[in-house]
């Protein structure tokens, strides 16, 4: 008679471990969030660089921003000739475990010595990292089910 764990991988103690594959499954998630994470980290690093050298034109808004009180940034501006005189993101990386503060807002003046090819690259980083975001978060809810799911298999084993 055989059994139906006859197949399994087995733990280092020699237990049978039918919910090894949950586990692959974690470490694989945990290591593209990790890579995710970095990856976000360099994306806003360009983003920092890129405000040291328009520093008059570029302005990044992030969970440490004070400001001052009812300040209303030009480009949120009720009037729309001085909207139009900026390109602007609203990133809302809320998922990703950047190294630094969490990004909010970015925003650049249209007209400037180079910001027309800077715009460009500026909206492929802010689109990459809200896609990341994106990403990172799905990764998240996956995760979670993982170990909902390997919690249930491990109670059940354990019966």
């Amino acid at each position: 008679m055989e059994s139906e764990f006859e197949n399994q991988p087995l733990t280092s103690d020699g237990v049978v471990a039918p919910y090894q594959p949950l586990v692959d499954e974690l470490a694989e998630v945990n290591k593209k969030m990790r890579a995710y994470d970095l990856q976000g980290d360099r994306l806003v690093e360009k983003l920092r660089k890129l405000q040291k050298n328009y520093y008059d034109d570029m302005k990044i808004i992030d969970e440490n921003y004070k400001g001052y009180d009812g300040e209303i940034f030009p480009w949120r501006s009720g009037a729309e000739h001085m909207r139009g005189k900026y390109a602007f993101w609203d990133v809302q990386t809320t998922h990703l475990n950047l190294s630094g503060p969490i990004l909010e807002q970015v925003a650049i003046r249209k007209h400037g010595a180079g910001n027309e090819k800077q715009i460009k690259v500026i909206d492929g980083i802010c689109q990459r990292l809200m896609a990341l975001d994106e990403m990172y978060h799905k990764l998240y809810l996956r995760r979670r089910q993982i170990q909902t799911e390997l919690g249930k298999q491990s109670i059940a084993y354990t019966d």
